[in-house]
């Protein structure tokens, strides 16, 4: 099947990494063994006179490495087992034929430097072989093993991504960053046990080979930047058709129906995706369901290929697993087509992700409960959001790199959440249509290119006129503000004639001028944050009467007065909920007078909810 045709105008990727990669799983180690030819264009305009190479699994090696001592600094550390930890070696190395003048590793140890014996000149290609040995550590971060189960992800030597100026982007592997690769063509060989099933990145190629008790499959891959695999005895498979996309659902034993439901909500998602941002452009889409005792490896994306799970808590499949699944899916367009650097500005594929994953569970699911339901109790995908970036809600921006958030829980609230609450208020403001415009474009015009937070911007620039809002996307992603407003007072001051003594023509006129019939109404508007946007403010009467004011929100408090021939009863902030990012919306009204009535509805519902759950346990 050949993916749909694209605009002229969209342009194709630049193959500079391509890999020819021969690989043997032990699955009693759990170790890979390979082989690799890599096909290196130098793009810049400077001879190259190093190579470098992500040696990702080497993280696991010890506890010395950035990521483990991140985990230990953090409190997140992890038992690890004797034949537990993870490794990457590399021998045989060959640049243009010649071997190289020096191979060593640098930082922890997940970057290997290679001084090739002669400089590779600008705009050439050449060809790099390799032997390796990839020790899969226990299931962890993205990768690993648990029993017959293997997720093979991050385990081949991979070249580092060099700019037009000739520098380098080869990050070492910490514990919040995630990949950075250039486009290429990946044809991997892959030998397994003979009872194990296999599922990859990219489709199947010639026949499946038998011999000697092993089985071999070649998979290939165009016009992608990495390349992961499953395996194991117990896989199985559903497949289903999405147009020209061959979808199938890749598990170890879970329920059917689990597995089918899984495998709706993607086959509905990738529709919903392909109307907004456009087509998805491979004609393989793998969704991986892992074990159970296998968590640690869902929730992953790769090329064509990403992982989730069926395993959840008690009624929280949507929150928690069918979520993962959609999630995973919407990186299938900003990591996989798009491919930003991820260690750089996570904000810029995880936010975007994020912020598309709540459009598409609110399609799916209503925008109420998007995230789940128990009795009359339920939960919409941007409260939960805001729920949780108000734990650290001024701690980081979004915008940084992704090992300079105070801990790990900043940069989860912040890249994942700020992100997308802070695009979610951007859509709120301008509307949908003009929204779906920019995402479109963004798509179409930066496939393939590597964009960076500028090229997003500048996005923004061509379709959104106001200034205001413009500065406030960037202020909302770069910097830690908070975005806050409040109401602080409401009152009403019945008007009558002035008294006093009035005997001067002069003060006799001042006296005429004011109108004593009804009401002074004055309601206080305070900016509590360091976010700006203007604010529409909802005041309501007695007798049901309301009026719309609107504040342009710049200075820290502002004064609204209207005279009106009824008291003023309450007055509200963004009534329409269109400020997403808001730290909390519990003080956007303010009545002159009580009302129990909101805090009874609430309890009826959580009673309402408890009342399910008691029922539902047997209690």
């Amino acid at each position: 099947m050949k993916p749909p045709p694209v605009s002229p105008t969209a342009r194709r990727p630049q193959r500079v990494a391509s890999y020819d990669i021969s690989a043997r799983l032990d699955a009693k180690k759990h170790e890979v063994t390979g082989s690799l030819k890599l096909t290196w264009h130098n793009t810049s305009d400077k001879p190259a006179s190093k190579l470098l190479f992500h040696l990702y699994l080497n993280a696991f090696k010890n506890e010395t490495t950035y990521w483990f001592s991140e985990a230990l600094r953090h409190r997140m550390d992890h038992y690890v087992g004797k034949g537990d930890w993870g490794s990457i070696t590399v021998s045989d190395l060959v640049v243009a034929g010649v071997g190289a003048k020096q191979s060593q590793l640098i930082s922890d140890g997940t970057v290997l430097r290679v001084v090739p014996v002669q400089p590779v000149a600008p705009k050439s290609t050449v060809q790099i072989t390799m032997s390796f040995v990839a020790v899969l550590p226990r299931v962890r971060a993205r990768t690993g093993f648990v029993g017959d189960f293997h997720l093979v992800g991050q385990w081949f030597p991979k070249i580092g991504v060099r700019d037009f100026d000739g520098t380098w982007r080869c990050h070492p592997f910490y514990m919040t960053s995630e990949f950075y690769a250039d486009f290429g063509v990946y044809q991997v060989t892959l030998d397994v046990p003979k009872g194990f099933g296999v599922a990859a990145t990219g489709r199947r190629t010639g026949k499946m080979r038998v011999q000697g008790g092993r089985r071999q499959v070649t998979y290939q891959a165009d016009d992608v930047h990495d390349f992961a695999w499953t395996a194991g005895p117990a896989l199985k498979r559903m497949e289903r058709t999405v147009g020209h996309v061959k979808l199938q659902a890749v598990h170890f034993g879970d329920p059917a129906e689990k597995v089918r439901r899984h495998l709706d909500v993607t086959a509905r998602s990738l529709t919903l995706l392909q109307k907004w941002l456009g087509p998805y452009l491979y004609d393989t889409l793998t969704v991986v369901l892992v074990p159970k005792d296998a968590e640690a490896a869902g929730g992953m994306e790769y090329p064509t290929l990403f992982t989730s799970g069926v395993h959840h808590p008690p009624f929280g499949e949507r929150a928690f697993s069918l979520h993962t699944t959609v999630h995973e899916l919407v990186h299938q367009y900003f990591y996989g087509m798009l491919a930003s650097n991820e260690f750089a500005e996570p904000w810029l594929d995880e936010g975007l992700t994020s912020y598309v994953t709540g459009l598409v569970l609110d399609d799916l699911y209503g925008a109420d409960r998007s995230m789940g339901r128990v009795g009359s109790l339920q939960l919409a995908y941007w409260s939960y959001l805001r729920l949780g970036l108000r734990l650290m809600p001024d701690w980081d921006p979004a915008r940084q790199r992704a090992n300079r958030f105070a801990e790990p829980q900043s940069y989860f609230l912040n890249v994942y959440g700020r992100s997308a609450l802070a695009l979610r208020t951007l859509e709120r403001q301008i509307g949908w249509p003009r929204m779906h415009k920019l995402l479109r474009d963004y798509v179409e015009r930066h496939r393939f290119t590597h964009p960076t937070g500028e090229d997003f911007f500048g996005v923004v620039d061509t379709h959104v006129m106001a200034k205001p809002m413009r500065r406030f996307i960037r202020a909302a992603i770069s910097t830690s503000g908070v975005l806050d407003y409040e109401v602080a007072r409401v009152y009403a001051i019945a008007l009558r004639k002035p008294r006093g003594h009035f005997q001067s023509a002069f003060d006799k006129r001042r006296r005429d001028l004011i109108n004593a019939k009804g009401y002074e109404n004055r309601v206080l508007l305070h900016r509590k944050g360091e976010l700006r946007l203007p604010i529409e403010v909802e005041l309501r009467f007695a007798g049901g009467a309301k009026k719309r004011v609107r504040w342009d929100g710049q200075q820290r408090w502002h004064w609204v007065t209207v005279h009106h021939d009824r008291p003023i009863r309450a007055a509200v902030i963004d009534p329409h909920r269109t400020l997403a990012l808001e730290r909390t919306i519990l003080n956007n009204g303010l009545r002159t007078r009580k009302n129990a009535r909101p805090a009874r509805r609430l309890a009826g519902r959580v009673l309402g909810a408890l009342q399910t759950l008691m029922q539902v346990v047997g209690f």
